[in-house]
């Protein structure tokens, strides 16, 4: 729930995880829980740096938002990206699906709950860093995001998604919910 790995080929492999992340924005140090890869380009014998899913201006941007529609310090109170999930497409490129709250919070029955939204980034052919995030779902009001339901894949013509929202929960952990599904064209490079 917290990493993922796939790879393309024989000797590209991409390897994610989380961490958290010291960021400053306008002067205040804050320390969002991010996505972070490893790039193998040799099959995994050796691997790239760590680096952000997100570029620090993404995120930088994410913070200034979430700080914006925060209500209080409560749940979770700071930018978060969670449940990372990656695949490849038949032609090379990796998709990365994930949720974040970069929408603030709101109020449901007299508790300021986080909203949650599921993101995807590619990384193009050929390349060793992702492009800004998309949304692929509207925002839905929980503490969190149910564990572990988040997925995508890929073929030629389309990237799938699936994911799970809990809409409202605002126990500590949720391992069920409804199931939503997306898909986006792609084409090739």
């Amino acid at each position: 729930m917290l990493g993922a790995i796939a790879c393309y080929g024989t000797k590209s492999v991409l390897a994610m995880y989380t961490d958290y992340k010291e960021v400053p924005v306008e002067g205040k140090i804050y320390k969002p829980l991010l996505i972070y890869y490893r790039l193998s380009t040799d099959g995994g014998q050796t691997w790239g740096d760590a680096r952000t899913v997100s570029s620090s201006e993404e995120i930088e941007e994410s913070i200034r938002k979430f700080e914006t529609k925060k209500i209080n310090n409560v749940n979770v109170a700071q930018y978060m990206q969670t449940l990372p999930w990656v695949c490849a497409d038949a032609y090379g490129r990796y998709y990365t699906v994930y949720e974040d709250n970069r929408t603030g919070q709101a109020m449901h029955q007299d508790a300021a709950l986080d909203k949650w939204g599921v993101r995807v980034a590619t990384m193009e052919v050929g390349g060793d860093s992702f492009g800004i995030s998309d949304a692929v779902s509207k925002p839905y009001i929980a503490k969190r995001p149910p564990l572990d339901f988040i997925s995508c894949a890929a073929d030629r013509h389309r990237l799938y998604v699936s994911w799970t929202e809990s809409p409202g929960f605002s126990g500590d952990w949720d391992f069920t919910g409804e199931l939503y599904l997306g898909r986006k064209i792609i084409h090739a490079p």
